[in-house]
């Protein structure tokens, strides 16, 4: 074997060693969230349809904060793979800083995201259900922020197996909750949608309080924690928002779009609709599965940058991009056989279309969803590259570009012209791939 190959193959089993336990907590948020739309499907119809554009309401509103204040991890595997602890520590403390005086903010955006989906203009029952969620979802978005800085500890020194074990630990409360409360078990009552807003804080809140318990009994917190590194340094935390608002910004325009689309997708016909949403739950196992993948090049990138081996960062993104589109065959080869299963899986009880022409447009739908996976692994893998090594604001300005100036106008032309499914659905990979090529041109560009 050459001594390019050997090294290749290192940064492959590196990857593959961040890299499996945060799949596997992603993987298992991504089986709960098809969990939840099992019950929400049995509940009713309209819990089903406003629980696509419910969460994507909540995660847009709450992500500016999130991505922000989570590149403190990034600072963490800079400074931890330079071999500067302390520093490492400093930064953490920081971001748990940032959290807290982030938090009256989450309370503020129950009124704005109610505002938000009532610009919909959904049917009463969907506009109800939306409510619902949205009045536990958007302030138990607070736990989502902690659990990103708290988890930055770990997966910044390289280990992400105490991430693992609790991310899968609060999603398996979260099945029970939401099993016991969606559809009401023994004393308690059926709290449909409300409930399954209640058992995802139940979980996330869970989380955190294990998170907070494993950095207490860490080695590098006992040995650097002193009152001097957690008192809040706002040159430190500026250096934090400098790189890290430019990430929150980016996916604060990412997920607004996406929200947009999701506003106009559920202005379909029921039966669409419900192909969708079905289609979103089970391709989240893959895209859980990407963003492991990614954050785990990002982790590796800025531990490289950090030791100053910008080859070492340039393995970890080759090895990245193997392993998503293995994942990818892997995952797509399952979706395709067990389609119909699949979409029976999440056809709400009550509903009155077509079985044939569900399956039907489901098929379709699944397709073109391989076509926007195999562009979105670039695009998310190229985006943790660049960010691992601090190249923010590129990434923003080419992201927010694409997804705000052409695909979301694109989006509420289909909407208000009255397109079709089809062409909405296209929209997406046509959409990733513009962004994949002009970020990987950047990437390979040194």
């Amino acid at each position: 074997m050459s001594k390019v190959s050997a090294m290749s193959n290192s940064s492959l089993r590196e990857l593959l060693r961040l890299a499996w336990p945060l799949m596997l907590a992603q993987i298992a948020t991504a089986l709960y969230d098809i969990a939840d739309g099992y019950f929400l499907a049995r509940h009713s119809s309209a819990a089903m349809i406003a629980s696509l554009p419910a969460r994507m309401v909540a995660g847009t509103l709450t992500t500016l904060f999130i991505c922000s204040i989570g590149y403190v991890s990034t600072f963490i595997a800079q400074f931890h793979g330079g071999g500067d602890g302390r520093k490492a520590l400093c930064y953490f403390a920081q971001g748990l800083w940032m959290a807290l005086f982030a938090a009256p903010v989450f309370l503020l955006l129950i009124p704005l995201s109610y505002f938000v989906v009532g610009l919909a203009g959904h049917s009463s029952a969907v506009d109800e259900a939306e409510r619902a969620y949205l009045l536990i979802a958007a302030p138990g978005g607070l736990f989502t922020l902690l659990n990103v800085v708290l988890s930055g500890f770990f997966a910044g020194q390289g280990r992400t197996r105490y991430v693992s074990t609790c991310y899968i630990l609060g999603c398996i409360v979260n099945f029970f909750a939401d099993w016991a409360l969606v559809p009401g078990t023994g004393p308690l009552p059926a709290f449909g949608i409300t409930g399954a807003a209640m058992a995802t804080v139940i979980g996330n809140a869970l989380t955190a309080a294990m998170l907070v318990v494993a950095v207490l009994r860490d080695g590098l917190f006992r040995r650097y924690a002193c009152a001097q590194e957690f008192v809040p340094q706002p040159k430190r935390m500026w250096e934090v928002l400098r790189l890290g608002v430019p990430t929150g910004v980016t996916s604060f325009a990412a997920s607004f779009a996406f929200m947009v689309f999701s506003l106009v997708l559920t202005g379909f016909d029921e039966m669409s609709t419900n192909a969708a949403n079905a289609l979103f739950r089970v391709n989240n196992i893959f895209y859980m599965a990407l963003c492991a993948t990614s954050d785990s090049v990002l982790i590796l990138t800025g531990r490289c940058r950090g030791a100053g081996d910008d080859q070492g960062a340039y393995r970890a993104y080759g090895a990245g991009l193997r392993t998503i589109f293995i994942a990818q065959a892997l995952c797509f080869i399952v979706m395709f056989s067990f389609s119909g299963t699949i979409f029976d899986f999440f056809r709400p009880s009550d509903a009155t279309y077509d079985q044939s022409a569900y399956h039907c447009l489901g098929f379709i739908l699944l397709c073109i969803m391989f076509l926007r996976e195999l562009a979105e692994g670039v695009m998310c893998l190229t985006v943790g590259a660049l960010r691992g090594v601090g190249d923010t604001k590129f990434v923003m300005c080419t992201q927010m570009t694409a997804d705000l100036c052409l695909w979301m106008p694109f989006v509420l032309y289909i909407g208000k012209s009255g397109g079709s499914i089809i062409q909405l659905w296209l929209s997406m990979p046509i959409n990733m791939a513009l962004i994949a090529i002009v970020l990987s041109l950047r990437w390979c560009g040194g």
